[in-house]
């Protein structure tokens, strides 16, 4: 931006010079260091004096670096000064631009430092920035900053990579009982009409019961992610509240130890304007934010804005919250970390009804700077409401990563175990381990978040044992990142030995390799036979992929044969053929979990494989898939045909030996296969099906009752 308004105002003969303006120490440490990491020249202003010094400079440049500078102003310093500004005249090239962080906090128009400021400068230009807009009708921010100019939406942010999902969990039904049992307790000992709100939520057997909940929830999220520096921050009701949970903690989470197999050692923080001196506090939240050697953050009304610690992905809200205060709360969670795909809200206040009363309040607010011409009528942005996931976007979400795991075993975790310890190529293991955490995710959200509805029709996408699948996966890749570690430290330890050893040494290692040509001859043979055997076994005849392997590999016999000259023909053919070999073990490996699929008939498996491919073409040519893009659906649709025909035919051997009988009996198995689960298909589409599905019948058929 500064690029753009020192640009915009050369070009009218100004000199363009930046104050941003912040209201606490941390923002301006923060913003400082942003802008130096984006190249810029940054002055600070630590009191009346130097900020005054710097006005009456009238250069844009104080230094001699040639990089645009900006002053950041923490104007918290000045909050007590009331005097008038005055600025001396100066040049009239010279435009200052004052941007304004969080321009919700504190920023009151009248009988305040900055609103001196501003009158000092009546041409400066005044650019104010926040998330949270005012929205009360005497301190609307519109009304004291002027019209907004650019909206940038959560919606939008997310789409970007910028912040994360917000997932607000209600508390367990279990735990909600917990409570509802301490309030009767409590309230046997006053008088209902005198009891107050603080002597429950004060007291100890809540205080306790509620760390109990908070510590076991944190250890579980931490470990169904496999992720131990996740943190979590408490937002109390009272202060006396944060106190006594920061004082309960160890003495609770000793005595949840005593008990658990994962004993943990979880610290905490407390963060109380009163509680500490200022250093002490800003040590405590630098251990969270960067020395993770604090877990979780208990907190009253401090760092519930403007706290930037994107570990932290579970927020306990234990206090209402309304308006900006909210929004500005719950994005506390929405900051990118590592492969987190949502920022959790654990709801014991009950915010769902002030969050739905903000969303529309703001919704409302933004909307009126909705360009019709630039989002068309009736296509306006839905504000934060896309901030929380839906479910039609969870269930597609889920369908797509099953799409991604379809050729793997997914309901077997030693056989999918088994099936990734031959992959070799890491970039393709993590794109596995990121779907799979992708699928748990979406099933946590469900699991927590879902209601009945939501958790019925999720109910056949879930994948069991999602953790472990993840864990094997990684067990995998820790083990490729030994393996290429030990390489690296034989390849150095191999160029050492060659430098140091004699030439006799080398020699005899050439001797060796020669010998071992000579066995190669039988070794290689048999690598041949061995990749023969393979071409010749595999089910799929048809399929693209072996077609072409299989062309290549022909075509490569045709040229070399069995014969070996020297040992760089050996190396060079034993490389090929073990190639050809993996590739070969691939294409077995899937087909054999897609044969397992349709519990054990190759038939249907061959016929699943055509319509992909065909997909695949259709795709290709922008036309519309057939039956489904998902091979879950297409697997769903072949199962209800395949049973029914299988059916008719056990019932009546005799129908497979009138081929045009057969073809239409498929026909109609394939029309209310396709009514069942609501596809409606083109007849070229039914005909594309019913041709191979009897063909494969047919076939099989002829092969074991040959004709005479």
């Amino acid at each position: 931006m500064t690029s753009v308004l020192t640009d915009f105002y050369s070009q009218q003969n100004k000199i363009a010079k930046f104050y941003f303006i912040v209201d606490r120490l941390d923002l301006l440490e923060q913003a400082s260091q942003e802008f130096e990491a984006r190249g810029l020249e940054v002055k600070t202003a630590n009191s009346r004096t130097e900020l005054m010094e710097q006005f009456r400079n009238n250069q844009a440049m104080e230094g001699n670096s040639g990089k645009t500078e900006i002053t950041v102003v923490n104007i918290q310093r000045f909050a007590e000064d009331k005097q008038k500004v005055q600025l001396e005249a100066y040049a009239t090239n010279l435009q200052r631009i004052f941007i304004i962080d969080e321009a919700h906090r504190g920023y009151n128009p009248t009988g305040s430092f900055l609103a001196n400021l501003f009158d000092a400068d009546e041409n400066s230009i005044k650019i104010a920035l926040t998330g949270t807009p005012l929205l009360k009708a005497e301190r609307a921010s519109w009304k004291i900053f002027g019209e907004y100019f650019h909206t940038y939406y959560y919606d939008k942010s997310i789409q970007d990579g910028y912040t994360l999902k917000i997932i607000r969990e209600d508390i367990e039904t279990s735990y909600k009982e917990k409570l509802s049992q301490i309030y009767e307790k409590l309230e046997t000992l006053v008088e209902k009409k005198d009891i107050k709100k603080n002597q429950i939520i004060e007291h100890d057997n809540y205080v306790k019961e509620l760390l109990r909940y908070i510590i076991t929830d944190i250890k579980q999220f931490r470990m169904t992610r496999g992720d131990d520096t996740l943190g979590g921050m408490v937002i109390c009701e009272t202060s006396e509240q944060a106190r006594k949970l920061f004082v309960y903690f160890d003495e609770v989470q000793m005595e949840l130890n005593k008990t658990s197999s994962n004993p943990s050692s979880l610290k905490v923080g407390l963060i109380l304007h009163d509680s500490d001196d200022k250093e002490t506090r800003k040590q405590i939240v630098k251990d969270f934010k960067k020395n993770m050697t604090i877990d979780i953050l208990i907190v009253f009304n401090m760092l519930l804005t403007g706290f930037d610690a994107p570990r932290l992905k579970r927020l306990y809200f234990g206090r209402k919250l309304k308006d900006h205060n909210l929004l500005q709360a719950i994005t506390r969670v929405n900051r990118p970390y590592k492969e987190n795909r949502y920022g959790y809200i654990i709801d014991f206040a009950d915010i769902k009804a002030n969050f739905d009363q903000t969303n529309e309040a703001y919704m409302r607010e933004l909307s009126r700077f909705n360009d019709p011409e630039e989002t068309g009528i009736g296509n306006e942005t839905d504000t934060f409401q896309q901030v929380i996931e839906n479910p039609e976007a969870l269930i597609q979400q889920m369908r797509e990563v099953r799409q991604v795991l379809f050729n793997y075993t997914i309901d077997n975790l030693e056989e999918f175990s088994s099936e990734i310890s031959t992959i070799e190529d890491k970039m393709k293991l993590f794109e596995l381990r990121k779907n799979l955490i992708k699928a748990r995710d979406c099933c946590n959200v469900v699991r927590t978040f879902g209601d009945a509805e939501l958790k019925e029709a999720f109910a056949h996408l879930e994948i069991a044992r999602l953790p472990e699948m993840i864990s094997e996966i990684q067990h995998h890749i820790d083990n490729i990142n030994q393996k290429e570690a030990f390489e690296e430290d034989d390849m150095t330890k191999q160029l050492v030995n060659e430098a140091m050893e004699d030439i006799t040494f080398n020699f005899s290692k050439i001797g060796e390799e020669e010998m071992k040509l000579i066995a190669g001859g039988v070794e290689l043979q048999e690598k041949w036979v061995k990749t023969i055997q393979a071409f010749t076994k595999n089910i799929d005849q048809e399929d693209p992929e072996f077609i072409t392997l299989r062309e290549a590999f022909m075509q490569r016999f045709k040229e070399y044969g069995f014969v070996i000259n020297n040992i760089e023909e050996f190396t060079e053919h034993s490389k090929i053929l073990d190639e050809v070999l993996k590739k070969l073990e691939e294409l077995k490996r899937r087909n054999t979990i897609l044969v397992k699929k349709y519990k054990g008939d190759v038939k249907f498996a061959r016929i699943h494989k055509r319509i992909h491919e065909e997909n695949q073409q259709r795709a290709i040519h922008g036309r519309q898939p057939l039956v489904s893009t998902y091979d879950e659906t297409i697997l769903d649709v072949l199962m209800l045909i395949k049973n029914d025909i299988d059916q008719k035919v056990f019932d009546r051997n005799d129908i497979l030996k009138k081929d045009a009988y057969f073809e239409q009996t498929v026909m109609q198995q394939i029309k209310i296969g396709m009514d069942q689960v609501g596809i409606s298909e083109t007849r070229e589409d039914r005909v594309f099906i019913q041709s191979r599905i009897a063909r494969q019948y047919l076939d099989q058929y002829n092969a074991t009752y040959p004709a005479a």
